[in-house]
C-alpha cells in the first residue's frame, strides 16, 4: 500500500502509517490511503495537517466532481467529507519527491497488520524525510 505522507504547517512530523493490504488497482490503494490518513487524523484531532501523496490521479478525483458511477466513487465521496471536516490539504508531489511515502510503502508490504500507525517516526525514515524537506529530488531508475 502506499502512503501518504503527513506534517503539519511547520513541516514537522506529525505520523506515518503503513499496512498490508491488497486492492485490485493501484488507484484503489492509493485512495483508501488518503482516506485512512484522514481518518486518522480526525479521530486524533490533529489541526493543520498536510497529507502528500504521488498519485496525480488520486488527489484530481478528490479535488474535483466525480459521477456516482465511477468505481471508487463511495470512497472519493467519503473522502471529500473527511477532508472538509479535517481542515486537511491535500497536494500532488512527485514520487522523486516524496521518498517518506515510498519507504512506508515498502514498511507496509512487509507488515502483517493492516494497519500500523506510527506516531514516532522510524529511523529508517530519518534520512529520506530530511531529503524530503530540503527538496533533494532523487533520480529514479
Amino acid at each position: 500500500m502506499s502512503n501518504p505522507s503527513q506534517h503539519n504547517d511547520e513541516g514537522e512530523w506529525v505520523l506515518g502509517y503503513c499496512g498490508k493490504l491488497i486492492w485490485e488497482t493501484s488507484l484503489a490503494a492509493e485512495l483508501w490511503a488518503i482516506y485512512r490518513g484522514l481518518t486518522i487524523i480526525l479521530e486524533k484531532n490533529m489541526p493543520n495537517v498536510t497529507i502528500e501523496s504521488d498519485s496525480l490521479m488520486a488527489v484530481n478525483l478528490i479535488k474535483t466532481d466525480v459521477e456516482g458511477c465511477h468505481p471508487q466513487s463511495n470512497m472519493i465521496f467519503e473522502t471529500k467529507a473527511l477532508k472538509q471536516r479535517t481542515g486537511a490539504t491535500l497536494s500532488h508531489v512527485s514520487r522523486s519527491a516524496n521518498e517518506c511515502a515510498d519507504h512506508l510503502a515498502r514498511l507496509g508490504a512487509e507488515q502483517e497488520e493492516h494497519l500500523v500507525v506510527m506516531d514516532v517516526m522510524p529511523l529508517s525514515m530519518r534520512e529520506f524525510w530530511n531529503r524530503d524537506r530540503l527538496g533533494l529530488r532523487r533520480v529514479l531508475d
